[in-house]
């Protein structure tokens, strides 16, 4: 995949529509695509996380457990961008996420999504409000 194609997958994800092409392209080449294979977890809730990531390809499933009981199963599907709660939140990871079909994920690191909110005004309100609004952090 080609740093223009990972731009372009970037656009796609809302809090990141509006950043300027050149931008993207710098947090396309500071990340790295990754595959993975069916049946791979990719977050584990409660632990620690310095990486979010964006759904490229497949489909991924979502659990979260309170008090040891599932409350919440679900699925994500291309361009879902998860992994960002531990990150821009310094805390645990909210869910876990496991590979339901082979994927295709770009990784972003904590440090490239940092670098690109201190370039870009609004785009921690924008992650903060696609949080908020996904309300798995509850």
């Amino acid at each position: 995949m080609s740093i223009d194609e990972e731009a372009s997958a970037l656009r796609r994800v809302p809090p990141f529509q509006p950043v300027s092409a050149s931008r993207l392209k710098l947090l396309a080449f500071a990340s790295e695509v990754i595959s993975e294979p069916a049946g791979t977890t990719i977050i584990r809730q409660d632990q620690h996380g310095e990486i979010s990531f964006i759904l490229l390809d497949g489909t991924v499933t979502v659990e979260i457990f309170k008090d040891e009981k599932n409350q919440f199963t679900g699925e994500m599907e291309p361009f879902a961008f998860f992994g960002e709660i531990a990150v821009i939140r310094n805390s645990p990871r909210a869910a876990t996420i496991i590979a339901k079909t082979d994927i295709t994920l770009l990784k972003i690191s904590k440090i490239a999504l940092n670098n690109l909110m201190d370039m870009e005004p609004g785009l921690a309100e924008r992650i903060d409000e696609h949080i908020e609004s996904r309300g798995y952090h509850l």
